[in-house]
């Protein structure tokens, strides 16, 4: 009887704790899409290649970019609402929605590091140079999370756009850890690409990565063991 008791209690407790987070759900929802926007406001960076390196509106931009409130709001809304979501959605296995939660962060912290890289010789410190790293390797585990037809394709990228980052920097070792992590998850994670498109397209997917990532490896290797 007390057994049934606290199974029945149990049970009532977790039929509350789903209602209430619906309902935080759909208030982080429109947190979300606020803070979304606010973060993607910064695709205007692509304007910068126009401006001299040592311009001061640039200097400063660089610093309210890499220090932006807008860009921590954004994926703690990100964490927050997938954390709602799978608690309000505990029987529903992750849909597509979620998927796209988890590429758009990605996506957050792959184009922080992309610009970052694009503008770091700019005097910007080891610390700058860390946190690019850090973004993409951020990027790698937050796509990683989302498991679609693009996952293996996305994640290979990024670790491409590291290494080429890092070749442009000076920082070969780097460069040439960046192409081993990206042969390693191709190594491993060729089959599940070939899930999606193919045995045909799948061979020729991964050919065209490894040669890829070996004309990296050719250009940095010889600057890496000077």
């Amino acid at each position: 009887m007390g057994n049934q008791m606290s199974i029945n209690s149990h049970s009532r407790f977790h039929s509350v704790l789903r209602r209430t987070g619906t309902a935080l759900f759909l208030v982080l929802t429109a947190t979300l899409s606020v803070q979304h926007v606010w973060a993607h406001r910064l695709i205007w960076w692509s304007e910068f290649p126009n401006k001299p390196a040592d311009s001061p509106s640039l200097l400063a931009d660089v610093d309210a970019f890499r220090n932006s409130r807008h860009f921590e709001a954004a994926v703690s809304a990100y964490l927050e609402t997938i954390r709602l979501w799978k608690l309000a959605k505990s029987n529903i296995p992750e849909d597509e929605w979620l998927r796209d939660l988890w590429t758009k962060l990605s996506n957050l912290y792959s184009h922080r590091a992309r610009v970052l890289a694009g503008i770091a010789d700019t005097g910007r410190t080891m610390s700058d140079l860390q946190l690019i790293w850090n973004d993409f390797d951020q990027a790698v585990e937050y796509r990683k999370q989302s498991i679609d037809a693009l996952t293996v394709v996305d994640v290979t990228e990024i670790y491409i756009d590291k290494a080429k980052a890092a070749y442009a920097l000076g920082e070969y070792e780097i460069a040439l850890g960046a192409c081993q992590a990206a042969d390693d998850y191709i190594v491993q994670n060729w089959k599940r690409h070939c899930e999606y498109h193919g045995a045909s397209n799948c061979e020729n997917w991964k050919k065209s990565y490894v040669s890829r990532t070996g004309v990296l490896r050719a250009r940095v290797q010889p600057k890496e063991s000077k």
